[in-house]
Protein backbone atom coordinates (compact mmCIF):
# COMPACT_ATOMS: atom_id res chain seq x y z
CA UNK A 1 0.00 0.00 0.00
CA UNK A 2 2.95 2.89 0.56
CA UNK A 3 4.65 1.89 -2.51
CA UNK A 4 0.87 2.49 -4.62
CA UNK A 5 0.66 5.72 -2.29
CA UNK A 6 4.85 6.94 -3.17
CA UNK A 7 3.77 6.28 -6.81
CA UNK A 8 0.61 7.89 -6.88
CA UNK A 9 2.47 11.21 -5.18
CA UNK A 10 5.99 10.82 -7.48
CA UNK A 11 3.24 11.03 -10.52
CA UNK A 12 1.06 14.21 -8.88
CA UNK A 13 4.78 15.85 -8.46
CA UNK A 14 5.93 14.76 -12.34
CA UNK A 15 2.66 15.97 -13.82
CA UNK A 16 2.95 19.69 -11.93
CA UNK A 17 6.52 19.78 -12.89
CA UNK A 18 5.40 19.01 -16.40
CA UNK A 19 2.73 21.36 -16.22
CA UNK A 20 4.82 23.91 -14.84
CA UNK A 21 7.64 23.55 -17.87
CA UNK A 22 4.48 23.97 -20.51
CA UNK A 23 3.27 27.21 -19.19
CA UNK A 24 7.32 28.50 -18.76
CA UNK A 25 7.30 27.50 -22.60
CA UNK A 26 4.07 28.94 -23.63
CA UNK A 27 4.70 32.46 -22.08
CA UNK A 28 8.46 32.54 -23.92
CA UNK A 29 6.73 31.88 -26.95
CA UNK A 30 3.79 34.43 -26.08
CA UNK A 31 6.85 37.06 -25.45
CA UNK A 32 9.00 35.89 -28.61
CA UNK A 33 5.51 36.70 -30.58
CA UNK A 34 4.86 39.81 -28.98
CA UNK A 35 8.53 40.97 -29.47
CA UNK A 36 8.41 39.74 -32.89
CA UNK A 37 5.39 41.60 -33.81
CA UNK A 38 6.27 44.86 -32.01
CA UNK A 39 9.37 44.85 -34.36
CA UNK A 40 7.32 44.90 -37.47
CA UNK A 41 5.31 48.02 -36.68
CA UNK A 42 6.74 51.51 -37.45
CA UNK A 43 7.77 53.73 -34.64
CA UNK A 44 4.62 55.44 -34.81
CA UNK A 45 2.91 52.43 -34.28
CA UNK A 46 4.95 51.60 -31.27
CA UNK A 47 4.56 55.10 -30.02
CA UNK A 48 0.64 54.84 -30.58
CA UNK A 49 0.71 51.76 -28.82
CA UNK A 50 2.89 52.53 -25.70
CA UNK A 51 0.34 55.71 -25.47
CA UNK A 52 -2.63 53.90 -25.42
CA UNK A 53 -1.48 51.64 -22.79
CA UNK A 54 0.46 54.15 -20.49
CA UNK A 55 3.96 53.57 -20.93
CA UNK A 56 5.38 56.59 -22.48
CA UNK A 57 4.37 60.23 -22.23
CA UNK A 58 5.02 62.83 -24.27
CA UNK A 59 7.52 65.63 -22.60
CA UNK A 60 5.84 67.95 -20.68
CA UNK A 61 2.97 65.92 -19.75
CA UNK A 62 1.72 65.72 -16.11
CA UNK A 63 3.35 63.28 -14.29
CA UNK A 64 2.76 61.99 -10.90
CA UNK A 65 4.26 64.86 -8.53
CA UNK A 66 3.49 63.49 -5.19
CA UNK A 67 5.54 60.63 -5.34
CA UNK A 68 8.21 62.54 -7.25
CA UNK A 69 8.52 65.26 -5.03
CA UNK A 70 8.32 63.27 -1.54
CA UNK A 71 11.27 61.38 -3.14
CA UNK A 72 13.82 63.97 -3.78
CA UNK A 73 12.38 65.46 -0.61
CA UNK A 74 14.35 62.62 0.80
CA UNK A 75 17.13 63.49 -0.52
CA UNK A 76 17.15 67.28 -0.35
CA UNK A 77 19.49 68.56 2.19
CA UNK A 78 20.78 72.28 2.49
CA UNK A 79 24.57 71.96 3.34
CA UNK A 80 25.48 74.35 6.15
CA UNK A 81 28.02 75.71 3.75
CA UNK A 82 25.29 77.53 2.37
CA UNK A 83 23.02 78.70 5.61
CA UNK A 84 23.68 81.89 7.32
CA UNK A 85 24.12 81.57 10.86
CA UNK A 86 20.81 82.69 11.94
CA UNK A 87 19.23 79.88 10.17
CA UNK A 88 21.54 77.47 11.83
CA UNK A 89 18.83 75.11 13.86
CA UNK A 90 19.60 74.46 17.50
CA UNK A 91 19.17 70.55 17.48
Amino acid sequence: IELEQERDAWEVRELERLLQAQDLRDSEEAEKADYERRRAMTDDERLREDEALGLYKRPGEQRNKGADQANSQRYFHRGAFYMDEGEWSKD
